[in-house]
């Protein structure tokens, strides 16, 4: 979706006002982007998101946020790293 994209905006559930997001990181091959908004009033009473910078380990507690395959609305799943498999 921002592939290609001149000008992203994002906008909190539940809120029309749209702010200019930035892209940091786009992965292709899993349809997926990091985004990132300067505009502090965005963040105002959203609480923190720590990313790791590391790959979790067996049987670490991790939590995936997504959109499931026809879904409106984001999912998010709390589980134990119980696999890894490197390709």
């Amino acid at each position: 979706v921002v592939r290609h994209a001149a000008v992203i905006q994002v906008r909190k559930r539940g809120d029309h006002q749209k702010f200019i997001a930035k892209v940091l990181c786009v992965g292709l091959d899993c349809d997926l982007a990091i985004l990132t908004v300067e505009d502090k009033k965005f963040w105002e009473a959203l609480p923190r998101v720590h990313l790791s910078e590391e790959l979790p380990n067996l049987q670490d507690e991790v939590t995936v946020v997504g959109y499931p395959i026809g879904g409106d609305n984001a999912c998010v799943t709390v589980g134990v790293v119980s696999r890894i498999d490197m390709q």
